[in-house]
C-alpha cells in the first residue's frame, strides 16, 4: 500500500510505502507556470517524467510504483483503473 503526504511549505507530495514508511519512493511537483505535474519514482525503475495535471501524475507514479513493489493487481497491459490507484493509496 502507498501512502501520500503534502509538503505544506513547498507543496511537493511524497509517497511512501509500508515497508518504508519514513522514506519516500516518490513524489510530484507542481511546475511554475501551470505547464503540468513533474513526478519521479526512486524505485523500480527510477523514472521521471511529466503530465498534464496532478490526477494523470498520480495514475502514472502509482502504477510505476505499486508494480515495484510487487503488487499483483497490475493490468496485464501495465494500466491501472482510477478505482484501483485510489485504493492502493491512502492520504495521511
Amino acid at each position: 500500500m502507498l501512502a501520500k503526504r503534502r509538503c505544506p511549505y513547498t507543496g511537493i507530495v511524497n509517497y511512501y510505502c509500508d515497508l518504508e514508511p519514513f522514506m519516500a519512493v516518490g513524489s510530484i511537483t507542481e511546475t511554475a507556470q501551470s505547464r503540468g505535474c513533474v513526478w519521479r519514482s526512486y524505485i523500480g525503475e527510477e523514472a521521471a517524467g511529466i503530465s498534464a495535471n496532478m490526477a494523470s501524475a498520480e495514475r502514472r507514479l502509482a502504477g510505476l510504483l505499486l508494480s515495484a513493489i510487487g503488487n499483483p493487481a497490475k493490468s496485464p497491459a501495465g494500466r491501472r483503473t482510477q478505482d484501483r490507484v485510489s485504493a492502493g493509496i491512502a492520504v495521511r
